[in-house]
């Protein structure tokens, strides 16, 4: 398995962005002697440096960066990533320049973003927003303005405007700026769905790039960087957190998703099977980017096809029966894919399926080798375990499409949110 090399300007920014990986299951050292790093076990998959240059002058800080990057490239790290502080303190530019140079890249794609810890960037500005109920900005400094003014060079910027296009379109714009020359591109990020796409798009680039930013966007990364291939289980959250995943014709399903809705704190993503025949992985990509988002801001969410969402009478009936038909295999799959996705990124506790082909789908897709029945909420919907994979452990509820009550889908939700409860009485 790959390793991966984190260099940080001081110990924080070592222990913030280092946990993430280490909360995705990947042994995580945080190196104070860079004297001893060939000493660090092979079992060791994250190296995260402290170089304690967030004081020093730009000459101290791009020698001390520079040493740090050679001995870890012959420790055998084939991943780096730049920590750089999510207010642009100390030497950004000198040290990415260091590194850019130890290692013979030509690209850094900079993201300093965090929204968890409201640091937004926008149109090119570093914003922090306020903590009071007025939600106001303010700016920190123009980013590639800072960094032109550090290494005496073009700074490139992708807009929020691009980001939201999908990955498949940054990834053309990582391009473009690559071959006109420019080195250092800042990408804005505003929320955690941008930067879900922000990584996914730098995924193609990860063996030939540094990537520089705050812990925010290391949240990410473990899942894009082909991490996937160790033994080593997600860590499942205590705070349950509900994927409720829909992909059916029958009005039983649809009735049950209606009166989901009326619950508070869930979110609804609607995925529209007549964009499938135009672009299908584009249609994924935002819908697990929305679903990521909700998730993170701890909202129950539910993706359902717009076969269940839309009044029947003011859509032509074959016309929904025909896509389900034509795609079902591709959705189920694409359902599946998404539901692995969000699992692995440790935002999942408890998936909520409805129809035998997707779960079918979302279980095989997860890596289980089955399923451990624990109890039978209602009659004829069923919890379980999955056994076996990187997803083990997380529960699972399966529902045939027309199975249950109008308000069976907001009871079983209800008592997957509530961990006191053993069972629901109906």
């Amino acid at each position: 398995m790959k390793r991966l090399g984190i260099i940080s300007d001081n110990i924080i920014g070592a222990n913030d962005t280092g946990v993430k990986f280490s909360k995705f299951g990947l042994p995580t050292f945080v190196s104070l002697d860079v004297d001893n790093l060939d000493a660090i076990e092979d079992t060791i998959k994250v190296i995260s440096v402290n170089t304690n240059t967030r004081h020093a002058n730009p000459q101290e800080a791009y020698k001390c960066v520079s040493e740090v990057t050679d001995r870890l490239k012959k420790v055998g790290i084939d991943y780096f990533y730049k920590k750089i502080d999510s207010t642009l303190r100390g030497n950004p530019g000198i040290e990415i320049q260091g590194i850019l140079d130890t290692l013979k890249l030509d690209m850094c794609v900079i993201v300093p973003s965090f929204p968890d810890h409201r640091r937004i960037v926008e149109n090119g500005y570093l914003l922090v927003k306020s903590s009071k109920e007025d939600n106001a900005d303010y700016p920190v400094c123009h980013i590639p303005t800072l960094l032109e003014s550090e290494i005496e060079t073009q700074v490139g910027l992708i807009n929020l405007s691009d980001v939201r296009t999908g990955a498949k379109h940054l990834e053309k714009k990582l391009f473009e700026l690559k071959t006109s020359g420019i080195k250092f591109i800042v990408v804005d990020a505003v929320s955690e769905g941008d930067l879900a796409v922000i990584a996914n798009a730098i995924k193609v680039y990860s063996n030939h790039c540094l990537i520089a930013g705050s812990a925010g966007l290391t949240a990410h990364l473990p899942f894009v960087l082909d991490f996937n291939d160790n033994d080593s289980k997600i860590l499942i959250k205590e705070q349950p957190s509900i994927l409720v995943i829909a992909a059916t014709f029958n009005q039983t399903t649809a009735d049950q998703i209606a009166e989901l809705k009326k619950m508070k704190d869930i979110r609804v993503i609607e995925l529209a099977t007549e964009l499938l025949n135009k672009n299908k992985e584009e249609v994924f990509e935002k819908l697990l980017s929305e679903a990521e988002e909700a998730l993170r801001n701890n909202l129950i969410t539910v993706i359902a096809t717009d076969t269940l969402l839309k009044n029947r009478e003011e859509l032509e009936g074959y016309k929904i029966s025909e896509n389900v038909s034509l795609y079902g295999t591709f959705l189920a799959e694409g359902l599946g894919n998404t539901a692995k996705a969000l699992a692995l990124r440790g935002l999942v506790t408890d998936i909520v399926v409805t129809g035998g082909g997707t779960t079918s789908y979302v279980v095989k897709q997860m890596g289980a080798d089955g399923i451990i029945l624990e109890q039978e909420l209602l009659s004829g919907i069923p919890l379980g375990k999955l056994k076996g994979g990187k997803c083990e452990g997380i529960r699972i509820i399966t529902k045939a499409g027309g199975f249950g009550t109008k308000d069976a889908l907001a009871k079983v939700v209800a008592f997957l949110k509530n961990t006191n409860l053993y069972a629901i009485v109906d």
